[in-house]
């Protein structure tokens, strides 16, 4: 392999970064201006506010943007609380939270070789069709498909001891590393076995602060008292829909 650094160009418009000669240049797949059209994209999964797409250019990724009717045309949530009609943020407040509990993680984790966070890590940002579209991490299962969320599970009767233990674990580790999850529900855990080798519980939406005044951040004990509250609802959830293994 080369040692000759990686140098940055600009083509025109098009970002172009230059690898060593034993790899293709990675490309932007929109220029400046334009947008990635989702029309023909399919949707894969619908949560209450967004779209969840896989785009070929990212295979590790999944593509999320705000489903049509959630926001107004300048981008504001009507019929929401009153944090969400102030915050100049309007439908991109829930990225925000998310992003800067990213942010926050990553700090705290400056020095590690290795992160890996108990919520999906995010990816970056591309301007669509469907407004401004989130390029998280895309959790799968064994077998290359999206992972179930503990919901989906539920549904299917499918629930088992090793899914409730991984839910506890998660839990444990979210107020050991003082992780904040502001909505932990059944829909927003994906339970996995490929992401590190091991069982496990993922957080898909809903981490970060989404109070005003964000004191599950500054606070170690009321984040823990928190998540206990609601991991207990979750287990007993859990263990109403146990099935076989």
């Amino acid at each position: 392999m080369s040692n000759k650094p990686t140098q940055n160009y600009m083509q025109g418009q098009k970002y172009i970064i230059e690898e060593p000669s034993n790899k293709r240049p990675i490309r932007s797949f929109y220029e400046a201006g334009q947008m990635l059209d989702l029309s023909h994209i399919p949707v894969i999964r619908k949560g209450t506010r967004q779209n969840l797409r896989i785009l070929n250019e990212f295979p590790l990724s999944v593509l999320k943007t705000i489903r049509e009717g959630v926001a107004t045309a300048n981008g504001m949530v009507p019929n929401r609380s009153s944090l969400y009609l102030i915050s100049p943020l309007g439908c991109h407040i829930w990225v925000e939270r998310e992003l800067k509990e990213f942010l926050i993680q990553c700090r705290r984790r400056r020095s590690h070789r290795q992160i890996i966070l108990p919520f999906s890590h995010f990816h970056g940002f591309t301007m669509t069709s469907e407004g401004l579209g989130v390029l998280a991490e895309r959790i799968t299962d064994s077998h290359g498909s999206l992972a179930p969320t503990l919901h989906d599970l539920a549904e299917a009767k499918c629930i088992g001891e090793k899914h409730i233990k991984a839910f506890h674990c998660f839990a444990e580790r979210c107020i050991a590393e003082h992780v904040v999850i502001s909505d932990i529900t059944l829909s927003n855990i994906a339970w996995t076995d490929s992401r590190t080798g091991k069982s496990e519980c993922v957080c898909i939406d809903g981490f970060g602060e989404s109070v005003l005044i964000p004191v599950h951040t500054w606070s170690k004990r009321l984040n823990r008292s928190r998540i206990i509250r609601k991991a207990k609802k979750i287990t007993k959830s859990l263990e109403r829909s146990l099935g076989k293994d």
